[in-house]
């Protein structure tokens, strides 16, 4: 399966993977958070929501590595959502 692109309510463009290429860890309250098996050796999430998405470093301590369109509401959220499973 192709990676797609689409667009966000903001106009910004972004991957959408299929399942099959990046494993779903966990769905919940619209985010979804997920690995690439094959990326960099520092561990990290990414985070899918409808309006953008976001990376954040797991180890040593949970930190937003990027963020792609997410408000800081969101990112807050995702953070805690992440944080608390450590």
């Amino acid at each position: 399966m192709n990676a797609g692109v689409r667009l966000n309510r903001n106009d910004r463009l972004f991957f959408c993977y299929p399942d099959v290429v990046s494993p779903t860890v966990l769905r919940v309250r619209g985010f979804r958070f997920y690995f690439f098996s094959r990326e960099e050796t520092r561990a990290h999430v990414h985070v899918q929501h409808a309006d953008g998405e976001a990376k954040f470093w797991i180890e040593p301590t949970v930190d937003l590595a990027t963020n792609f369109s997410l408000s800081p509401k969101q990112v807050a959220e995702a953070h805690s959502v992440e944080g608390g499973r450590s």
